[in-house]
């Protein structure tokens, strides 16, 4: 959260979680390096599926300590003119994958109404590009939900 450190000193913990699930990425890359080498062994196969669980309960906690601590820190120290440029650029630079996991919380019709009224986008990107992606990750969480 570099960008909260201009008005405020955002809590340790959230940048430090930022560079222990990167480290949990490069834990990913060599599981699927691996799988490939060992020719997709079970072994290998069952690796890569615990370090993708230990990820995911990480990114859940880390995302839930972002909404619950960092947006209201953010709120709080910044006004929308002045986040409003930094959010924009910070979707932008994402893939219409990470989209679907940004906007999931928010529900379709906010997701749209975001899309439309604050980052510009026409309604047919929205259409064939960014709402499978929304889609995609709404049924893989209650996959995941209903799996436990």
């Amino acid at each position: 959260m570099p960008f909260m450190a201009k008005k405020t000193t955002p809590p340790e913990k959230i940048s430090s979680d930022h560079k222990a699930l990167l480290g949990q990425l490069e834990e990913l890359d060599t599981g699927f390096k691996a799988l490939q080498a060992d020719a997709y062994s079970k072994a290998a196969l069952e690796l890569l599926a615990s370090k993708f669980e230990a990820m995911e309960k990480e990114m859940r906690a880390h995302f839930e300590e972002e909404e619950a601590v960092g947006l209201p820190m953010l709120r709080h120290h910044f006004t929308l003119k002045e986040w409003k440029p930094t959010e924009e650029a910070l979707v932008r630079s994402g893939g219409p994958a990470e989209f679907g996991w940004v906007a999931r919380p928010m529900g379709e019709a906010k997701a749209k109404q975001w899309l439309t009224h604050t980052l510009k986008v026409p309604g047919f990107v929205q259409k064939i590009v960014l709402m499978p992606e929304l889609h995609k990750c709404v049924a893989h969480a209650y996959r995941i939900g209903t799996e436990h």
